[in-house]
């Protein structure tokens, strides 16, 4: 009798053990995603705020060659993962940090609508030709002297955003292997 006891406090056991590892790998990841790209839409403006503050007045006011604050947001880029895009208020590109060159670029790209810029975040961003998968973007206007004289757009994929979940989740299920099969043995040695 007590064997059988056992047996079915272990079927319990293993039965709860695969419940809680498919409510964590899949809601679990859902709600971490989006806590993700919450995240990662927080640091895209803060970001952004920083660099209109360090670099894109200067460089409004021709103080700041191209090369230079090319450069600084290069870093930026390297970093944190974040593309950027420097788009002067005429909505053309001047800037992109994953270009090959580091000069102001004047490029007319048709997805930068009003609409667009004027919005400060956007979920799944495709502009073809330039991104081979979906992005989150936030946008920052810079004014000067009481007129915007450009935007700063950075992206981040949602790839980027995925592989930083997959790595957290992996983490999660090591350390529920870890407790569940400590707590297995000390049930069968009990």
């Amino acid at each position: 009798m007590f064997r059988s006891i056992r047996l079915k406090f272990l079927g319990i056991y293993l039965l709860v053990v695969v419940i809680i590892f498919l409510v964590f790998n899949l809601g679990g990841t859902h709600l971490l995603r989006s806590q993700l790209v919450e995240s990662r839409k927080d640091l895209m403006y803060k970001e952004a705020e920083l660099i209109e503050e360090s670099y894109l007045e200067n460089y409004f006011q021709e103080q700041m060659s191209s090369y230079y604050l090319s450069s600084q947001l290069r870093t930026i880029d390297m970093f944190l993962d974040l593309r950027i895009w420097i788009v002067d208020a005429g909505h053309r590109l001047i800037l992109d940090t994953r270009s090959a060159s580091s000069q102001v670029l004047n490029t007319e790209v048709p997805e930068l609508t009003q609409e667009f810029l004027s919005s400060r975040y956007s979920d799944h961003v495709r502009i073809p030709g330039y991104f081979s998968e979906e992005c989150i973007s936030a946008v920052l206007p810079v004014s000067l002297n009481y007129r915007v004289r450009g935007y700063i757009v950075m992206f981040s994929s949602y790839e980027s955003i995925d592989k930083t979940v997959d790595s957290y989740m992996n983490v999660i299920n090591i350390a529920q292997l870890f407790l569940f099969g400590v707590l297995l043995l000390v049930f069968l040695v009990i």
